[in-house]
């Protein structure tokens, strides 16, 4: 019997999953040509002498029209430029809180860890520590460089909106997932062979022609890191010819197989990688801590008391924003070196969140459609959240494929491996 399955946008989790509303981009525009207006008075004043600048910012007929203009959108009393763009993002947080506490009451199973950001506290704050890299975390949001308060908002702000704009995507995905388990149940791929036999069988079924092979991991499993570093082996022994490169979150951007992380985290890896002429280039952006982790404390929305605010503490690196940032410098830095090595298979190694297919904006939903093949390695015992929802049907199953593309693009992977 063949089976037809139709896919939808609603399968495709996109980077950009939640664009601006009409209103919202009138403010937006307001905003920035006020910022923009106010850094042109900054500018023009450190030409003369530093004493200037608050003298430039209040005189300045540019940033003063702009500023008008920006505060008839916004409806905001008259103050000095930072001032209305802290109170417009302050807004535009509020109304993100208000959207994200509904969608978190509508879709309770989405969102089981944190929930809704609202403030931070001041004292523990990560933001204060990278605000100086906001215009390299949001390069076309020039009015938050001067702000670790503005930054902060911002980065709330998005949270949320990721929030309210992918649970009702994710949602529709759980139905998707259920609607189907007959057919994922049909086109599965039947596994006669024994455990060694595993990687070599992945390293056959993985195209010649692929640009990107993409494996996602479960952290601290040793296990899973030598079925990495044996993949590693099998894909030079298939093409002994080509260049390959290895690119890991498990290092700091662009540096490369000598770094003590990678040493230390995955040496089974980087001696995999030196023993078959792969060089490894790092991913994880400077403004992330891979030594202490940033985290923050949240106010957080409380089930037990709606009105009520709690604290905790996130690592904000593992937000839906933060990854989102994390997951788009990484393909920058990619993009960049295929420019170099165009005919390269690039293997990117880095964890399963930043991979799986359904993830809010993983690698793979990023480069569909550009030779990508997928593999999912987790442990035995582990419960998906696909598991879950498809009533554990296939949580017994070591190796996990489908017949059907389609099939595997709503998986989330081409392949996934349990590993003992």
């Amino acid at each position: 019997m063949k089976f037809v399955i139709k896919l939808t946008a609603l399968f495709v989790i996109p980077a950009l999953a939640c664009p601006l509303s009409a209103q919202e981009r009138s403010i937006a525009r307001g905003v920035t040509t006020a910022a923009r207006a106010q850094q042109a008075g900054l500018d023009a004043a450190m030409q003369t002498s530093k004493a200037g600048v608050r003298i430039a910012l209040s005189t300045s007929q540019a940033g003063a029209l702009a500023l008008r203009s920006a505060q008839e959108l916004l409806n905001t009393p008259a103050s000095v430029p930072q001032a209305s763009i802290s109170q417009t993002l302050e807004k535009r947080l509020q109304t993100s809180y208000r959207h994200a506490r509904e969608i978190q009451v509508q879709y309770p199973d989405l969102f089981t860890g944190n929930g809704p950001m609202y403030n931070t506290g001041p004292t523990k704050s990560a933001f204060p520590q990278i605000y100086h890299r906001a215009a390299r975390l949001y390069p076309n949001a020039p009015f938050l460089k001067h702000s670790p308060k503005n930054l902060t908002t911002y980065f709330l702000a998005q949270e949320n909106r990721h929030m309210f704009c992918l649970a009702p995507q994710l949602n529709a995905l759980q139905e998707i997932w259920r609607s189907n388990m007959a057919k994922f149940k049909q086109l599965q791929i039947q596994v006669p062979w024994s455990a060694k036999e595993d990687i070599h069988w992945l390293a056959d079924r993985i195209p010649l022609n692929t640009y990107y092979l993409l494996i996602g991991e479960y952290h601290d499993e040793p296990n899973i890191k030598n079925k990495v570093a044996q993949l590693l082996r099998e894909l030079r022994l298939k093409q002994p010819e080509r260049e390959i490169i290895l690119f890991t979150e498990f290092l700091p951007e662009y540096k490369q197989r000598d770094h003590w992380l990678i040493k230390d985290y995955a040496p089974e890896v980087r001696n995999a990688a030196d023993e078959n002429d792969i060089p490894i280039i790092g991913l994880e952006p400077n403004f992330v801590s891979t030594f202490e982790k940033h985290e923050t404390s949240i106010h957080y929305y409380s089930d037990e008391d709606p009105v009520m605010y709690t604290e905790g503490k996130t690592n904000i690196w593992r937000s839906l924003e933060g990854k989102r940032l994390r997951d788009n410098y990484w393909l920058t830095i990619m993009q960049e070196l295929r420019q170099e090595h165009p005919d390269a298979l690039f293997v990117v190694y880095a964890g399963d969140a930043h991979i799986r297919g359904w993830e809010p904006f993983s690698l793979t939903s990023q480069l569909r459609g550009r030779n990508t093949f997928t593999v999912s390695f987790i442990p035995q015992n582990e419960i998906t959240w696909f598991d879950d929802v498809t009533e554990e049907l296939f949580s017994d199953a070591r190796v996990l494929s489908f017949r059907d593309k389609h099939l595997r693009q709503l998986f989330g992977a081409d392949v996934q491996i349990r590993v003992e």
